[in-house]
């Protein structure tokens, strides 16, 4: 499974995945811990060979809990899945969609830049570190940004109509709202990690249906 890398980063135990439910938090068993591609307080750290900067992805072993990987992701529930048909990596331009625990599903974030370094990232008032090598999608509205519990989610690229297969593009590493444009209305402005990041740092590939 991958997911963001500070979630799972390289300097905690984490081998457990923190869900939301309701006004309260609980933890459940995920798995094991693989690779991650971040360091608490650090940022993006050199992984893989030859060492070089991933931006913000774990792999975590799933199968250490007992469950199996699949070919699908969840699509704004936890009852509905949809199959990954393919892989690309994120272009500008883009028109994106995400997947998070506790957005749901929601579309509308265009890509502006990519593999950028020296980002800084924030989960709520917490603050991450340097993000390298990460892509940034753009919404003039800022309902569209993930929020505070999405990091790890699914990106994928927007589809005509309801999204009944996945193009996958990355995993959501973070976020920022403000008035970017200077209209005085709030916008978004999406980070992600790149799949193809996870797979030029640590070999394999996705699970295609």
């Amino acid at each position: 499974m991958l997911t963001g890398g500070h979630c799972f980063p390289q300097t905690g135990s984490n081998d457990f995945m923190w869900i939301f439910s309701g006004t309260s938090t609980k933890e459940e068993y995920a798995g094991k811990r693989v690779y991650s591609s971040w360091s608490s307080g650090t940022g993006s750290v050199p992984v893989g060979t030859p060492s070089d900067y991933h931006g913000d992805v774990s792999l975590v072993n799933v199968s250490d809990a007992g469950n199996a990987a699949g070919s699908q992701i969840w699509w704004d529930s936890v009852s509905t899945k949809i199959p990954v048909t393919e892989r690309h990596a994120p272009a500008l331009n883009d028109d994106l969609c995400f997947s998070g625990f506790v957005s749901g599903a929601d579309c509308g974030v265009y890509v502006i830049l990519v593999n950028q370094n020296d980002v800084n990232l924030y989960d709520g008032s917490t603050y991450l570190g340097r993000a390298r090598r990460v892509d940034l999608s753009y919404s003039e509205y800022s309902y569209d940004c993930p929020q505070t519990g999405d990091s790890g989610a699914p990106v994928v690229l927007n589809h005509p109509g309801a999204e009944s297969f996945a193009d996958a593009k990355g995993i959501v590493s973070g976020f920022f709202t403000g008035d970017w444009d200077g209209d005085s209305d709030p916008d978004c402005v999406m980070v992600s990690t790149g799949v193809e990041e996870a797979v030029q740092a640590w070999g394999g590939d996705l699970d295609f249906n």
